[in-house]
């Protein structure tokens, strides 16, 4: 069966931003070919709690014309054997636990460090994958304002992208995004919010590159179709990565 890819990017990206001279455009639409398979969505996480917070989704890859068709089916997963592999150190099984969800809170990963995944489902080819764990983030606080709270965060080079969320009494305000350029990030969140009251903490996400590439790639329509835009696994669809989350508190 053959799926079309639609590309609709152009059409988000404000004209102020498009260059004079694009190039040739390209003259039909591309087809490639839909190889049934597992699509997963599997991340490592190092945010400082004392079991394992790390998870594996296993679903079935499908097309849209299938939701289109309305054709009942359930996507998700749950006879896979799934392991996350330590190189020379160990393997951890991560267990079934619901609606294709694997994982284990006995595994907590560590930073700095590289992790293999393998899932194997009787029905469709082995999935395989690699991650290195980022470093945190050396973070520096500037609170000589006393109405700001300021940081200076320089990315560890295993950084690919930060994310970064004040968090308020009553909400969170908005999220900064930087890519990791190797430069100095500095920022100053005030200490209060006219609508969420007083600061609570910072919240800073360190993602590797599968991460990365995943979160800053087009969204698919369905988040369980695949995208052939992303590719960070072998034998099937889908990311797996890592993050770490730190946390500065006011």
């Amino acid at each position: 069966m053959k799926k079309l890819i639609l590309i609709l990017s152009i059409l988000l990206i404000p004209s102020c931003d498009l260059p004079f001279d694009p190039g040739p455009m390209p003259s039909d639409i591309v087809k490639t070919e839909f190889e049934p398979g597992l699509n997963i969505f599997g991340i490592l996480r190092v945010d400082g709690k004392n079991y394992g917070t790390s998870f594996v989704r296993v679903e079935r890859a499908y097309e849209l014309n299938e939701i289109e068709l309305e054709q009942a089916f359930v996507p998700t997963i749950d006879s896979a054997h799934v392991e996350i592999i330590h190189p020379q150190k160990d393997t951890t099984q991560f267990s079934f636990q619901y609606n294709g969800r694997y994982d284990n809170e006995n595994f907590i990963p560590t930073s700095g460090e590289s992790y293999s995944i393998r899932i194997d489902s009787t029905d469709f080819p082995i999935v395989s994958g690699q991650t290195t764990v980022p470093n945190p983030p050396i973070i520096v606080e500037d609170r000589s304002n006393a109405s700001e709270l300021g940081l200076k965060i320089t990315p560890d080079s295993t950084i690919h992208l930060m994310e970064i969320y004040p968090v308020y009494g009553m909400g969170i305000d908005y999220t900064q995004r930087y890519t990791n350029k190797n430069e100095l990030i500095q920022i100053s969140v005030p200490v209060n919010h006219e609508e969420y009251g007083p600061l609570n903490r910072i919240e800073l996400f360190s993602y590797d590159k599968n991460m990365s590439d995943y979160l800053q790639a087009l969204v698919t329509v369905k988040p369980q179709a695949y995208n052939e835009m992303v590719k960070t696994v072998e034998g099937g669809y889908g990311v797996f990565g890592s993050v770490v989350k730190s946390e500065v508190y006011k």
